[in-house]
């Protein structure tokens, strides 16, 4: 990092540090006014709504400063080697078998491959290429995101409204419908823990409280509309959190390392596929 880009970091975190205390600041004089409406001396009012969007351009603000210190670090010529062993994604699992039904009793098409000249080759029927995830239930949330993006998009699940929502079908409230209800009481008890803490919250902390009450509240379970993303929340219901030594070792195995990510692979290839389709066909 030159003499010049280390003090223009220095400079934005100085000014971060100014703006963040000058926001804490208005935010007690907000929330401690009538109606949560303050007037400075200028006359200009501000509300909570204002502050929700000085809180998300500091936010902005800060991340701008992180990409500016990670691009100095790279030019510095330190080397960052990828590894995914550690990565939630990457992770090997063992799933339920009622995850493993799920997706068995669906028509998952055909697998999808490029070859040399990127164009795709069918490969035929998919679930010949999972047998970890349909033998051994062993997947990684790298392998299940992208195959339930399959699943929406054969299956027409996707809400024509907004591309975020899925419509479950019959399939899907009959094997997660006990998981729906657990989510919406987990959600049930959040809300009331967040508002308790709102009660006895200091101007600055009910702020932060309100905008986790809409996040809450956004996430809250629909069965006849799911956000699509809440699919991670079911594999994480579904999912072997205590293992045997046995399949400690399996998962640790090479030659196992490689079928996951040949699976990865097929299925990452196939969603490519479905996606470069959808695109030409809307051309």
């Amino acid at each position: 990092m030159s003499n010049k880009e280390e003090i223009n970091v220095k400079q934005k975190i100085s000014n971060f540090k100014e703006d963040f205390k000058n926001l804490n600041s208005l935010s007690e004089k907000v929330y401690t006014s009538p109606g949560f409406k303050y007037t400075n001396s200028d006359g200009k009012v501000y509300t909570k709504s204002d502050l929700k969007k000085f809180y998300l351009m500091l936010s902005r603000e800060f991340d701008e400063i992180v990409k500016m210190s990670s691009k100095n670090q790279s030019k510095k010529g330190t080397k960052t080697k990828k590894n995914n062993t550690n990565n939630p994604m990457f992770a090997p699992k063992y799933i339920t078998q009622e995850l493993v039904d799920y997706f068995n009793t669906l028509d998952l098409g055909h697998a999808y491959s490029q070859n040399d000249e990127g164009v795709f080759e069918d490969k035929g029927n998919i679930k010949k290429y999972l047998n970890l995830l349909f033998k051994d239930r062993l997947t990684t949330c790298a392998s299940l995101t992208p195959l339930f993006c399959i699943v929406i998009k054969l299956n027409k699940l996707q809400d024509p409204g907004n591309a975020q929502f899925i419509i479950p079908d019959k399939s899907f409230n009959e094997h997660f419908g006990d998981i729906f209800v657990e989510m919406e009481k987990e959600s049930e008890e959040q809300e009331k823990l967040l508002k308790k803490k709102l009660s006895s919250a200091s101007a600055e902390e009910k702020f932060l409280i309100e905008k986790e009450l809409e996040e809450n509240l956004d996430k809250r379970v629909n069965p006849k509309r799911l956000r699509s993303v809440r699919f991670q929340t079911v594999v994480s219901k579904n999912t072997d959190k205590n293992l045997t030594s046995k399949q400690k070792d399996f998962i640790k195995d090479e030659k196992i390392i490689k079928q996951i990510k040949d699976e990865q692979k097929i299925i990452s290839s196939t969603l490519a596929y479905y996606r470069q389709k959808s695109k030409n066909e809307k051309k």
